[in-house]
Formats: structure tokens, C-alpha cells, sequence
């Protein structure tokens, strides 16, 4: 499942470009994730999510249940290639680096005993036709007697990645990569932070190398001299890397939390922006455990799907507000657990796909006390129409598909997403919320009072009308597709106009916008309002972008090389531009034009 909006938008937002006086953020237009996942939300109907249940790989013991990851990941029976590690816990390191080489070869991770080949392991390795086997333990851990099962027996051909210890086995496998620009580090003596990033990592092509607390291996340093890197990742806090570890890599960021579950929220965080897959996959954090998310993460890393490891068959409080605020909406389709339920019990994926729906129409939700609001210790969902919520506060998120409903009192520390169709009204008044992401409404659909938001995406394929009146302080707005921005006393404050996902933006301005201006990087935009806009920049991101003005205006400052069309009847005072392709109509009021 990929993160929602409020995971993949507001941090961009976030990390404006400064262009001397000048703030847009050029990530905006180009961020196809950001893209997938509006025209993902803009199509759900939360009444009509799928019933269909969690899936759960899970077999008798962990040999199975890997062979049970592969048979769903690779169920047209075909794989030339596959991984095959020691499935005991004290030998698991040595496959912990293996994901990133295991999706190269598009192959299933498979385990197997010391002494005899596993026979789940084998009857899978017929059913795939594999002709090659990476073995990630030297001999004496994996036997000569297995080892002449798979090229005897099988007539397979063996490549083993053993080295003399955990370190060279790591370096072994980053080999077989090629080339690469970014490295992750984790420690060689906690399985659960390089499990962590496995299926991550995979999927970027990534390699993971093992390391001691306090000293790099030579032999690491001395073959990253000869690769061009880029970025580093280090995983864990210093108790498990130390500074010096850190200081040998290039740029090096690290990912850590206060335990190992911590740090696989940190390190899926850190990641989000490439989180693609529909699947979230959970597995035990526990030591003896920890091999089915080994198994798993050749799988999720097909779909760049991120792993959550679950402590003693819960879920993490941490882990569970990340998932519950960045991933939303959760159906139970979506879930995928790695090992049978003793080990990821149904009650940890009943929680994580839960939801307050509300769908009776004209119903009453929260408290009638404002100073002491209901709390929602979840996701929550209106459906029904004409329900008004007051007095209520979630850590998570609120869907509204039902019309005509009412937020008084409403305190979201996640988003809001607003989505009553095409004629629908949805009225707010004392709302905080961290995002709201409006995808449809009606002309004068959104009506925001004495409000206080830090992001407002509108981004809809019918017209729809935002007003924000006195009170209301939005922090940014980004306004694609349809709509009409109207600043009646209150302020929508940073304004980027871009294409966010399918259609281009056509966006109306009425009021006053003169706090911190308005960014154009395409689309048309005409301010109706007798009042200039003190100053509106064109950013556009390629000259192939077209933007449309009509209005009128106090300055245009054309800050990249741009298409600019101003249309009849605007008036304008002074344009500023550089390189830009102006188009004049005749009519137009223009005082001055500068070269900068």
C-alpha cells in the first residue's frame, strides 16, 4: 500500500527552493509517486472498499513458510535463479545482505538445514526450475553433502557467496551487483536492522554491507574506494554503529530508532518516497523469528513494498501511528503477514486495517463539549450524509465521502480528505488539521472558518470552490486540476498552482492574496477579484509548460524560462522575466517590462 498524501506531499512542500526572495518547490510537478497516488485516492469510494481477506504465507515451520513466499511470488513456475540460505537462527546472518542480489536475479530466497537439503526446499526448486543456486554460507555451515544434492542430485549450478567471515560474505554478494552509488551499513550482530531494509534496498538495487560497532571492515572500505558513492545509510543508533563507522562512508545519513522496531519505522520513513507496492508486509522483530522476513523480502521487493516487524506478536505503539497515519486507507486485502499466527497473530492485522466508520445518515459524532473533545484512537471514515462531527480529536486520519457534512471542533493530526463528488459541501469551523487534500465538491463546496492548517492540496476534476474567511490560516496550498481559491479574510498563505496528476490546472483566485503571493508553474490561472495581486512567479519547469494569466496583477516575476500567455483584459504593472517566451495581448495594461 503506498503512503497516502500526508506522507508523500507535505514533506515536499516542506522543503521549498529558495530562489532569492522566491519559494516554490519544483519536486512538486515531477513527483510521479505524489501523481499515483492522488488519481489512487480520487478513484476510491470507501463504501466500496474489497472484502476480501489478509493473506498469510505461513507453514508448518520456516522452511515451508519460505517455500510458501516463493510458490506466491513466483507461482508461474518459473525461476532461474535462487537463494538459498541457512534457515538456523545462529547462521541467518550470513543471508541477511542477499535481498538486493536475490531481486537482481528476479529469485525466491529459500532455506534450508545444515546437513541435508531440505525437502520443502527442494520439492520448490524442481516445481521453479532453477538452474543456478547462490549459497550464502561457506561449507561449514552449509555441507558438502547439501551442496552435492543441489549439483549432483539437481544438476543445479552452485555459486557460493560464503566468505571467511559475515563481513566478506556481505562484500561477496555487493559484488555480484555491479555497479551501484549508495551503500547501507548496519551492524553484523542484530539481524533485525538489515532485515529492516532488505526488501527496501532490493528494490533499489542497494547493496547492504555488515560491520563491526566501532571500525569498518578494511576490506569494505577498500572496495568502496573504487565506486563513485553517492549516499550512504548507516542503521541503528551508535551503541550499534559507532561515529567512526559513520565517518569512513561518503555522505552518510543515519537511520535509527531507541529499539530495532524503531529503527524499521525510521528506516521505512527515510525510504517513503520510493514505497510503491499495494502490499504491506509484517513479520516477527523477534530473534527466533526473524528468518521469515528474511524469506520475505525477495517478494516485497517485486512491488517495492516495505516490511513492519511486529514485537512478541504485537504491533509496536510506534509502528502502529506510522502505519495508521501514512498509510491510509488499510483494507485487509492489503495485508500480507509472513509466518502462521503464532507468529503474526489475525488480531495485529484486524488492528492495522481497522477503521471508525461512520454511515448513518444525520448522524451526531464527538463530544458537545468542545474543551473535551472525543478521542479517536483511529482512522475515521464518514460515509453517511448529513453528519456533523463536533468535538472530536484523532492522532490518525478522517475521510469524508459523505454531502453536506459538518467539522466543528476538530483536532486531526494526520489529513482530512474531502471527496462528496462533484456537487458535495462540506463546511469547517475551529478545524486543526496537519493536511487536508480536497479530491471533488461542488462550486461552493469547501467552506473553511476559524481554521488552522499547515497544507491544503486541491486537486479535483470537477470545479470546486475553496473559501476560507476570517480566522483561517492555511501555511501552503497547492492547487491543481479545477478549482476556485477564494481568500474572503482568511489566507491560503504559500500558493503553488502545478499539475499534481492528470488534468491541468485551471484555477480561479477571488479575494486578496497579498501575504505571501502566488507560484505558477502551468496551467491557467485568472484572478476575478477587483483586487492586483501584489506579485505572482512563473516557475515553470520546462519551457514545454504553458501558463495562462488573466487578471490583473502588480508583478509577474517570470523566474525560469517560461511560456507566458496574458490574456485580454488583464492589467498589469511589471513583468520581470528571464528567457521567457512572452505572449501580449494588444489590450493589455502594461506599465513596464525588465531583462534580469
Amino acid at each position: 500500500m503506498k503512503p497516502t498524501f500526508t506522507k508523500k506531499v507535505a514533506p515536499i512542500l516542506a522543503v521549498t527552493l529558495l530562489l532569492g526572495s522566491i519559494w516554490v518547490s519544483p519536486a512538486l510537478a515531477e513527483e510521479n509517486s505524489i501523481a499515483n497516488t492522488l488519481t489512487s485516492l480520487s478513484q476510491l469510494k470507501m463504501s466500496e472498499l474489497p472484502k476480501d481477506p489478509a493473506e498469510r504465507l505461513g507453514g508448518v515451520d520456516r522452511y515451508e513458510t519460505a517455500a510458501q513466499i516463493a510458490e506466491a511470488g513466483w507461482a508461474d513456475n518459473s525461476s532461474d535463479y535462487a537463494v538459498l540460505s541457512a534457515g538456523m537462527d545462529e547462521n541467518l546472518v550470513d543471508a541477511l545482505t542477499a535481498a538486493p542480489l536475490a531481486h537482481l536475479r528476479k529469485a525466491p530466497i529459500l532455506l534450508t538445514e545444515g546437513d541435508t537439503l531440505n525437502s520443502y526446499t527442494e520439492k520448490e526448486l524442481k516445481r521453479l526450475g532453477v538452474k543456478t543456486v547462490y549459497v550464502t554460507s561457506g561449507s561449514g555451515v552449509i555441507k558438502s553433502s547439501v551442496l552435492d544434492t543441489l549439483e549432483n542430485g539437481l544438476g543445479l549450478k552452485v555459486v557460493p557467496l560464503g566468505g571467511q567471515d559475515r563481513f566478506e560474505t556481505s562484500l561477496n554478494i555487493a559484488k555480484e551487483l555491479g555497479s551501484f552509488d549508495q551503500v547501507i551499513v548496519s551492524t553484523a550482530y542484530n539481524n533485525a536492522d538489515a532485515l529492516s531494509v532488505a526488501a527496501i534496498a532490493a528494490s533499489q538495487g542497494i547493496p547492504i554491507f555488515l560491520s563491526e560497532a566501532d571500525q569498518l571492515p578494511q576490506s569494505v572500505k577498500e572496495y568502496l574506494k573504487t565506486k563513485q558513492i553517492k549516499q550512504s545509510y548507516v542503521l541503528g543508533g551508535e551503541g550499534a554503529l559507532s561515529s567512526v563507522v559513520e565517518q569512513a562512508l561518503t555522505n552518510p545519513k543515519r537511520l535509527g530508532g531507541s529499539d530495532r522496531f524503531g529503527t524499521n519505522v525510521k528506516i521505512i520513513e527515510a525510504f517513503a518516497g520510493v514505497i510503491q507496492g499495494k502490499k504491506l508486509y509484517l513479520a516477527s522483530g523477534n530473534d527466533n523469528n526473524l528468518v521469515d522476513a528474511l524469506a520475505g523480502s525477495s517478494l516485497a521487493s517485486q512491488t517495492s513494498s516495505a516490511i513492519f516487524l511486529i514485537d512478541n506478536q504485537t504491533l509496536p505503539a510506534g509502528t502502529r501511528d506510522f502505519i495508521k497515519t501514512n498509510f491510509f486507507p488499510i483494507v485487509p486485502a492489503d495485508l500480507v503477514a509472513l509466518g502462521g499466527k503464532p507468529v503474526v497473530p489475525d488480531q495485529v492485522l484486524e488492528d492495522m486495517s481497522s477503521m471508525a466508520l461512520y454511515a448513518q445518515d444525520g448522524a451526531m459524532v464527538g463530544s458537545a463539549q468542545a474543551n473535551l473533545p472525543e478521542i479517536l484512537n483511529d482512522n475515521g471514515v464518514v460515509t453517511g450524509n448529513n453528519v456533523t462531527v463536533n468535538g472530536l480529536s484523532t492522532p490518525y486520519n478522517l475521510y469524508i465521502e459523505g454531502n453536506n457534512v459538518t467539522l466543528k471542533n476538530v483536532t486531526v493530526q494526520g489529513g482530512i480528505i474531502i471527496n462528496p463528488g462533484a456537487q458535495g459541501e462540506i463546511r469547517m469551523d475551529n478545524v486543526k488539521a496537519k493536511s487536508i487534500l480536497v479530491l471533488s465538491g461542488g462550486p461552493d463546496g469547501i467552506q473553511i472558518a476559524n481554521s488552522e492548517i499547515a497544507t491544503l492540496i486541491v486537486e479535483s476534476t470537477s470545479q470546486v470552490g475553496v473559501t476560507v474567511t476570517t480566522g483561517t490560516t492555511i501555511e501552503n496550498t497547492v492547487a491543481s486540476a479545477q478549482a476556485t481559491l477564494d481568500a474572503s479574510g482568511g489566507s491560503f498563505g504559500k500558493v503553488v498552482i502545478s499539475k499534481l496528476a492528470q488534468t491541468e490546472p485551471n484555477i480561479e483566485l477571488q479575494g486578496t492574496f497579498d501575504d505571501q503571493g502566488v507560484a505558477v508553474v502551468e496551467g491557467v490561472v485568472t484572478n476575478t477579484s477587483p483586487n492586483r495581486i501584489p506579485v505572482l512567479y512563473v516557475v515553470s519547469l520546462n519551457p514545454e509548460q504553458k501558463v495562462e494569466l488573466k487578471g490583473n496583477y502588480d508583478q509577474i516575476v517570470v523566474v525560469t524560462p517560461s511560456n507566458v500567455t496574458f490574456n485580454e483584459g488583464s492589467a498589469i504593472k511589471m513583468i520581470a522575466n528571464k528567457d521567457a517566451n512572452l505572449t501580449v495581448d494588444s489590450s493589455i495594461v502594461l506599465e513596464g517590462i525588465t531583462r534580469q
